[in-house]
């Protein structure tokens, strides 16, 4: 009945343009609930009153670790940040951000994976290039720097705002008013180019004439959530879900019930695993006047994103205990692609999210310093929980000493099965050590081969002693001189872990090199 008075209504003559837009939306949101309208069994919960308050409260961020909330209050037309800090499973007290929030508004923001750069929309501001611009500011650890205008690689001189930084802060999605979109506000995304920024590209595939807002992108970059009022759904603006499948965005779904209702939803935050999400709802109280709160919810299965989770490393002088600024490099092994390759900060540190159910080789290079290896496997729940957190001590290679007494473990150095034949996969980290070989051409290595203790002892050293003299002979053919190294296999003998769990086996079953001596002292 409601669908054919609208299309009675849609056929009238001289329909304002404004109510004829608002009658189209009233005609898709009825044909949609018509249809099998998505219904999930999971439960909305407002976050306690630390959070939301007789204010209005939305637009939640979170960084990869999930321990800081950053989100926006409006008391009486004025948007501030406020941000609050989970201490033993309880979001705290929120507080103003002094140094951000101005006379003006502050909001529609996100933070980086590593919660050290926020970016976020400010308007009619002095710099500004548009109504509204998108800025950033730089947290060191006690206090955010002053704003700075992401400039005219960004802004338009019309309204950009509501940014969602991926998690390798290489491509920015944001929503603008700017010419070359479908109409209303558009989504659009921007990538890395240098020390700035490309052309932005308009993402077509999920834009209406409506109002497509609030971008957001999962970490494992492969579902992008957004609120719309231009696509059909329960009434209001609802949100929805795009996958990427070969690089392009798909076709996008609405959320459904109850994620979605009469209301406005908007502003979804969803966290690393995937299992849980945080948004703004509008919502009627008592004295029917409209609040908005934020709310968190279990992602029912079907929307949930690829899970991801993070590496974070903090890297030292093995001598001094320094921090150094040193390269990292994370290496997807099935496909033998750079995932990243990054410059950690001035405290050494830096924060890297990645996919599930891949394994990656992690390697820290500094000139004039050994490189670091490490194996990163994530194909289980628990690596999900417990994301990969660890210093490296990387050693100078001119070191007083003739001797750096700690092998160096080739982490990502594998080999067939029971087999001295190297696997492709080797080969990344075996030209890290070729490239340390060529730049310190004075050095001497050992190279070293271990098994765990499966099998026969004369076999295991056989075997260790082969797997050694590969390495050895793939150094050789990349030009590195014998007198430069050594090899020796140690079988069984030299376990670093228990040898009655698959875990320790794995430990043990290791090659490493031993800097022997480094002649130019």
């Amino acid at each position: 009945l409601v669908v054919s008075r609208i299309n009675l209504f849609l056929k009238e003559d001289r329909i304002k343009p404004d109510i004829k837009a608002k009658a189209e939306k009233y005609l898709r949101d009825a044909e949609f609930l018509k249809s099998s309208v998505p219904e999930y069994a999971t439960t909305i919960e407002r976050l306690p009153a630390t959070i939301n308050t007789d204010a209005m409260e939305y637009l939640p961020s979170f960084p990869a670790r999930e321990d800081i909330m950053i989100f926006t209050r409006r008391v009486r037309g004025q948007e501030d940040f406020f941000w609050s800090k989970m201490v033993n499973g309880e979001w705290q007290e929120s507080r103003a951000i002094a140094e951000l929030n101005t006379s003006e508004n502050e909001g529609a923001h996100c933070l980086s994976a590593d919660g050290k750069m926020l970016v976020f929309t400010a308007c009619n501001r002095k710099d500004g290039l548009g109504s509204c611009d998108l800025y950033y500011a730089l947290f060191d650890g006690q206090k955010w720097s002053a704003p700075a205008n992401l400039g005219p690689d960004v802004n338009t001189r019309y309204w950009d705002g509501q940014p969602s930084l991926s998690a390798n802060g290489r491509t920015l999605y944001f929503s603008s008013e700017r010419p070359g979109g479908k109409g209303g506000r558009d989504l659009w995304k921007i990538d890395r180019k240098g020390g700035g920024w490309s052309q932005a590209v308009n993402l077509s595939s999920l834009n209406t004439p409506g109002n497509e807002e609030v971008p957001f992108v999962h970490a494992a970059d492969e579902s992008l959530y957004f609120m719309s009022d231009g696509l059909p759904g329960c009434g209001g603006s609802d949100l929805f879900i795009s996958r990427k499948v070969d690089n392009e965005w798909q076709a996008p779904k609405n959320l459904g019930r109850p994620i979605n209702t009469s209301e406005d939803e908007g502003a979804l935050h969803v966290n690393l695993a995937g299992t849980k999400a945080y948004f703004a709802r509008s919502v009627f109280e008592g004295n029917n006047r409209p609040q908005i709160d934020i709310f968190s919810f279990d992602l029912p299965q079907p929307l949930r994103p690829a899970p991801a989770t993070y590496v974070s490393i903090r890297i030292l002088d093995k001598n001094t205990k320094q921090p150094l600024q040193a390269i990292v490099e994370l290496i997807n092994l099935s496909s033998s692609k750079v995932f990243t390759k990054i410059l950690s900060d001035k405290k050494g540190e830096v924060l890297v999210c990645i996919p599930a159910n891949e394994e990656y080789a992690a390697n820290v290079s500094k000139t004039g310093y050994v490189f670091y290896s490490e194996h990163i496997q994530v194909l289980d729940l628990s690596t999900l929980i417990d994301p990969f957190e660890f210093d490296v001590l990387l050693s100078p290679t001119k070191e007083e000493v003739e001797t750096i007494p700690e092998p160096i473990v080739l982490n990502n150095v594998f080999f067939a099965t029971g087999s001295a034949a190297l696997l492709d996969k080797s080969t990344y980290e075996l030209n890290k050590l070729v490239g340390l070989l060529n730049e310190s051409p004075d050095m001497k290595i050992q190279i070293r081969g271990h098994t765990d203790d499966v099998g026969n002892d004369d076999d295991n050293q056989i075997l260790s002693e082969a797997r050694a003299k590969a390495i050895y002979n793939y150094l050789l053919d990349k030009g590195i001189k014998a007198e430069q190294m050594t090899y020796v296999g140690f079988g069984e003998n030299i376990p670093i872990a228990d040898n009655q769990t698959p875990e320790g086996r794995q430990k043990n079953r290791r090659t490493e090199f031993l800097i022997m001596k480094n002649d130019k002292e």
